[in-house]
């Protein structure tokens, strides 16, 4: 028989930190100062994600996931622990009765664990709440299958997973042409007409009324973080978003998705039956969100009542996700009415 690993790791928990004293330090900093008059946005960008970095990994505590994938109360640590070290003596030593012990500790945790476990699941079911059942649903039936390639190898890692589906999804993947539409950066003619788009206050409410997600984005800051820290996150953001408006510059990591494997259909151990599903910067979407509404406002302001037909097609252009669609009706139909308004 060989030592049993101690299959367990540790990640931050978010829901455990301190989140007055994190707001409290974020609130003593001046934006103004902290930003360099003379750096980029990608340099002002990166230069925030760095600061957020450095106060998670001194200010949220850590939780430790057994295998299993969720976190167990302390007496079961505690037992997996004795249930270790009785294990070790029996190696060591050999008597009968060691062995015994071991069995019993070994019984016990197995015990224990499964009475959690239902527990778990009972509460789940007692709480009647849809969303956390389904959840709990999905986690079950997620697990990871084997994947077959095109010489009928199973690909069982994680690294060759990933190089398989991203090896599939690079040969449905259309290439940008490089064709860059030209669109006018004068707004002289439109200054008087045109609001700030971009107002701490919104930004905040934007992202306290954004809907949570566990789904990591290529600035590696987790949701919960962000919308507990939204007050004077949002401060910062302001500077960042309108400077970046007013030089037509992005952040790089703007330019960056993380993807995600989706299932389609069965078999799931081919990797042709997977969707790819892209995830971008959440303070990205956060900006275009701004500047959707201000288009939205342009459009209430000025589309005229006799084009109901064009308006209603514009309206559905402006309030669509699809940022290509968006900036299409805005540049369109409703850019022009204003500059004819000026």
């Amino acid at each position: 028989m060989r030592t049993e690993p101690q299959k367990a790791r540790y990640v931050k928990n978010f829901r455990k930190a301190d989140y007055a004293a994190i707001n409290s330090l974020l609130s003593t900093i001046d934006w103004l100062l902290f930003f360099n008059v003379n750096e980029t946005v990608n340099e002002m960008y990166e230069k925030l994600i760095h600061l957020l970095e450095e106060i998670i990994e001194k200010s949220v505590p850590l939780m430790r996931i057994d295998s299993t994938g969720k976190p167990h109360p302390g007496h079961i640590h505690r037992l997996s622990k004795k249930r270790h070290d009785a294990w070790i003596t029996f190696l060591n030593d050999g008597k009968p009765s060691l062995k015994k012990r071991f069995e019993k500790l070994h019984a016990e945790y197995n015990q224990e664990v499964t009475k959690f476990h239902h527990n778990y699941e009972r509460k789940i079911i007692e709480t009647k709440n849809q969303k956390k059942f389904y959840g709990y649903i999905k986690s079950k039936l997620s697990n990871a299958y084997c994947l077959i390639d095109n010489s009928n190898h199973q690909i069982e890692s994680d690294g060759d997973k990933a190089e398989l589906l991203a090896e599939t999804f690079s040969r449905i993947f259309t290439k940008d042409n490089g064709d860059t539409p030209s669109f006018s950066h004068e707004r002289e003619k439109v200054s008087n007409f045109y609001d700030d788009p971009f107002c701490r206050f919104e930004i905040c409410e934007l992202i306290e009324k954004w809907k949570a997600s566990s789904c990591r984005t290529p600035d590696n800051i987790p949701m919960i973080f962000i919308k507990y820290t939204a007050v004077p996150l949002s401060a910062a953001l302001e500077i960042i978003f309108r400077k970046s408006y007013e030089l037509s510059q992005v952040p790089d990591r703007w330019r960056l998705s993380t993807i995600i494997p989706l299932k389609k259909k069965a078999p799931f151990s081919n990797p042709s039956n997977y969707r790819p599903v892209s995830i971008t910067s959440f303070f990205c979407r956060v900006f275009e969100k701004c500047l959707a509404k201000q288009m939205i406002d342009d459009s209430e302001r000025y589309v005229i009542q006799k084009a109901a037909i064009r308006s209603n097609l514009i309206f559905r252009g402006l309030s669509t996700n699809n940022a290509a669609v968006m900036v299409n009706a805005y540049t369109t139909y409703v850019r022009p009415m204003v500059e004819v308004q000026s």
